[in-house]
């Protein structure tokens, strides 16, 4: 979720968002960006930095302008995304363990 620092009624609607993204989407994890960090700033970050403590957010700030901050955004998205595939692989290797308990328990079915 991106807003611009700027702008305090973008900020003000993030909580509309963040709501709508959780109610529509399977996401584990969710960035909140504060953009425009060249501009006079009309959002503290401490304001910013609490609403995303608030939500379990990870949270940067960039500036699509200067370039500033947008490496830390990606490494930020890479992390996240590294992180859901290492989880998304314990379960699947969990469900698979399961799976193969379930099949030896069932060994005893034949004709002869």
């Amino acid at each position: 979720m991106v807003y611009d620092i700027s702008r305090k009624e973008t900020f003000e609607q993030l909580e509309y968002w963040l709501n709508d993204v959780k109610g529509n989407c399977e996401i584990d994890t969710i960035i909140c960006v504060g953009n425009k960090i060249d501009l006079e700033r009309a959002v503290s970050k401490e304001d910013a930095l609490e609403f995303a403590r608030r939500h379990s957010l990870i949270y940067t700030e960039t500036s699509a302008k200067t370039f500033e901050g947008v490496e830390d955004l990606v490494n930020e998205m890479i992390a996240a995304v590294m992180e859901s595939n290492q989880k998304d692989e314990t379960i699947s290797s969990n469900e698979n363990l399961h799976i193969e308990d379930i099949s030896s328990q069932q060994t005893s079915y034949g004709c002869c």
